[in-house]
């Protein structure tokens, strides 16, 4: 069952630069995205930044083994107007990306009250295959929002398990797939989408998964067979339709939904394709986690940012373009990140936000993550405000309450929704969403006149 409350909080600040991304040829084709905003000071508390005000922060789920099992983690978030919000996330009896690991949900009418979690996709380990299952965010589709894993093999060393199965933006897990990291251990699968329909007004029931192709993928065949999945062959002709606007350079407005229709900003894809993950050179380290904007005003430019192991974030962008090969070469910005997940997005009044762990501890240890902050740039290059939208002080504690591998203390790998008109006055707002520990499930809203 949720919890709810309300804390009493403060404000805050914070900033980002802008450097030339230079082509071949010496010609300055667009700029990269850095941190004019003071640098975490980790003798601080929140490393320097003032906390937020918030309309409420509630708890979605909390870690039992006697329930669901104590690893809750990687959540995605989607909302369908006239029925409501659904988080999603792995999980596992112990360990991160375990053998069987599998998605749940729990779905909410108004994101104070969460039901009780349910199975969105199984677990899909059979006796002569071990696997995992990995997420990736939702999807509109000719109005209808469709919920998204991927499953890959089950590999001991857990980082490979997520390798080409796990997805950040649309298109890249339509095939042919293009789901990273830049890595000698990424496997890139064929037909390895499932999908669920969120079904309007029945209050967070979803008709049954599928894979979105009409061959299932031949290497997971006993699971298709023992859980009963079925194709896009047996789905009825809405559905197929719906799964007919998937293609490798999908656009964005497809994916994304439109938002006079949808009440949501939320946008995870690329129109036309995102950079080719082969394209990066595996060496720098840059990770499977990337989140993308739009730069406000220019309907064809567009910035894609990576996580990475050096404790920055890595930048692309591609000017007046909708070509998946017009993306930069990435280069390193001084943005700083806690080898976490990111997430970006617009505001209604066109400015862009990031979420994400810019404190690194003292002793450049990416273990701790805590907190997560909520920046924001009016041009999509200076992000000139940032303060702590979560952190694990205010939800319930910052030391995993179970053993297990891989449980990175404190609020991580967020991800964040923006309602507005025409969703309800009480709906309206931002909502970031975050695990705990990578145990427990959290959400808070942020009052639209807040930010």
């Amino acid at each position: 069952m949720s919890k709810e409350y309300t804390p009493m909080l403060l404000s805050a600040v914070a900033i980002l630069i802008i450097r030339p991304v230079t082509a071949r040829g010496g010609v300055v084709v667009a700029s990269l995205p850095e941190w004019t905003a003071p640098l975490p000071d980790t003798a601080k508390p929140f490393g320097g930044y003032e906390l937020m005000n918030n309309s409420f922060t509630s708890e979605i789920y909390h870690a039992s083994p006697d329930t669901f099992g104590t690893y809750n983690h990687n959540v995605m978030v989607g909302y369908l107007l006239g029925t409501g919000m659904v988080v999603q996330w792995k999980n596992c009896a112990v360990d991160e990306d375990c053998n069987g690991q599998r998605m749940l949900y729990s779905f909410s009418a108004d994101a104070k009250v969460w039901s009780e979690p349910r199975v969105l996709f199984e677990n899909m380990t059979t006796p002569s295959l071990q696997v995992t299952l990995e997420p990736g965010p939702p999807v509109y589709l000719n109005g209808n929002l469709y919920f998204a894993s991927s499953p890959g093999f089950h590999n001991t060393t857990h980082d490979a398990s997520a390798q080409g199965s796990q997805f950040c933006l649309w298109p890249d897990p339509v095939d042919k797939r293009n789901c990273g990291p830049p890595s000698k251990v990424a496997v890139q699968y064929n037909h390895t989408l499932l999908l669920r329909k969120l079904l309007p007004g029945k209050n967070g029931m979803f008709g049954p998964p599928f894979w979105a192709s009409t061959t299932p993928p031949a290497a997971f065949s006993a699971a298709t067979a023992a859980l009963k999945l079925l194709s896009l062959a047996d789905m009825d002709a809405d559905t197929r339709h719906d799964v007919a606007a998937l293609s490798p350079h999908m656009m964005a407005r497809d994916a994304c939904g439109d938002s006079t229709d949808t009440g949501t900003l939320k946008c995870e894809a690329c129109d036309g394709g995102c950079q080719i993950y082969g394209s990066i050179d595996f060496g720098l380290k840059i990770a499977n986690e990337r989140t993308h904007w739009v730069v406000p005003g220019q309907r064809n430019t567009d910035v894609i940012v990576y996580r990475s192991e050096d404790h920055h974030l890595w930048a692309s962008v591609r000017i007046n373009s909708t070509l998946q090969t017009a993306w930069s070469t990435v280069q390193q910005t001084n943005i700083p990140n806690d080898n976490s997940n990111i997430n970006a997005g617009t505001l209604p009044d066109g400015r862009i936000f990031l979420v994400h762990n810019p404190v690194t501890p003292a002793d450049g240890k990416s273990w701790g993550r805590d907190p997560v902050t909520f920046a924001t740039s009016s041009d999509g290059s200076k992000f000139d405000a940032v303060q702590v939208v979560l952190t694990c002080q205010h939800l319930g504690g910052c030391t995993p309450r179970f053993a297990g591998h891989s449980k990175n203390p404190g609020p991580s790998y967020p991800q964040a929704i923006v309602l507005k008109s025409p969703v309800t006055k009480a709906m309206q707002g931002v909502y970031v969403v975050a695990s705990n520990n990578k145990e427990d499930i959290w959400i808070t809203k942020l009052n639209l006149t807040d930010l």
